[in-house]
């Protein structure tokens, strides 16, 4: 498939090239936010086709091969194919492509990253994909609403890929009913004034932990123990929380456990905890008080986008090995 021309490549086992194609180029509404330089776009599709391909391995691994946890040293493990998929994915630069150019990335439009994106999501259909998707949407809201010191030390590291990014909303008790978290947030005097120590626990985390890349920045939802905090949903604050500090050394996050799922298996869901030893440090984003569920919404949002768009491709997907068995 990768050697023969363009105009012939229409189907594969993957995804209709042919599809995408007249998507992007034939369908005005499409093709006025596809970007002018059409070239370059049609090399990035073929890289990320030479990419999944390359690596076609790893997905019916990942599934075959749920991510496991070995209490004793705290590590969970994923296939050797899962950390070749994301290596793969980073050195290729597909962590930057929808990052804008002031922040390292290569600027291509919301159009044209999701195509790029589809072609990686019809190849990865076990979530593997799932890491940097997450890490994209953290990264954009840092940007959105973080104080540029929190832009400084955590934006350019998610936007190379170098660190992963996460959103812990729900908690063993509490599903979509954030009004009811438990998960709280004490002031300190350490000279930072957006510095917090936080307690709780948090449930169905995706990429929670992993060996993937450097760090982990997690995004976390909790109240400010404060006598001016309101009540409910107004109450929450949204801090982040990174697996390392700056020195180097880990915060003060345990995980408690892996949730098994039926599919997305690639990418491990963790039930975990915060503040056992009531030193976890989280920073409050933008230094913004009780307007974390605000803040959380940018991200919530652009991942709806994404995971509609993976499901709309693992039918494609299915659709490209069915058209070919049959």
């Amino acid at each position: 498939a990768t050697t023969a021309p363009r105009a012939e490549r229409h189907r594969s086992n993957i995804y209709d090239r042919r599809n995408v194609e007249f998507l992007l180029w034939e369908q005005l509404d499409f093709a006025k936010h596809a970007g002018d330089d059409r070239e370059a776009l049609a090399l990035t599709l073929d890289a990320a086709e030479a990419l999944v391909e390359t690596h076609a391995n790893a997905d019916a691994a990942a599934d075959a091969q749920e991510p496991t946890w070995d209490a004793a040293t705290g590590r969970v493990s994923l296939p050797a194919s899962t950390k070749a998929f994301v290596d793969a994915q980073r050195d290729g630069g597909f962590p930057l492509m929808g990052a804008a150019t002031e922040d390292g990335g290569l600027g291509l439009s919301f159009t044209a990253a999701s195509a790029v994106n589809s072609v990686v999501s019809c190849g990865a259909t076990s979530g593997i994909a799932g890491f940097y998707a997450l890490t994209h949407c953290a990264a954009n809201l840092i940007k959105a609403h973080g104080t540029p010191q929190q832009k400084d030390a955590f934006l350019a590291p998610l936007v190379e890929g170098r660190w992963t990014g996460t959103m812990a909303l729900s908690e063993p008790h509490a599903g979509s009913s954030l009004s009811d978290l438990y998960a709280k947030a004490k002031r300190v005097e350490t000279g930072r004034s957006d510095e917090y120590r936080l307690q709780g626990q948090k449930m169905w985390t995706s990429g929670y932990d992993h060996d993937l890349s450097e760090n982990i920045v997690h995004l976390v939802l909790a109240k400010i123990d404060a006598d001016d905090t309101p009540s409910g949903a107004r109450g929450i604050s949204l801090f982040i929380v990174p697996k390392l500090l700056e020195d180097g050394s880990p915060n003060d996050i345990a995980l408690n456990g892996l949730n098994h799922k039926l599919g997305q298996r690639g990418l491990p869901n963790s039930y975990w905890t915060l503040g056992e030893n009531d030193a976890c440090v989280g920073y409050l984003v933008g230094e913004a008080p009780h307007t974390g569920l605000a803040q959380m919404f940018t991200m919530m949002n652009e991942m709806r986008v994404a995971v509609g768009l993976h499901a709309a491709c693992c039918g494609v997907r299915g659709l490209c090995e069915s058209l070919l068995y049959a």
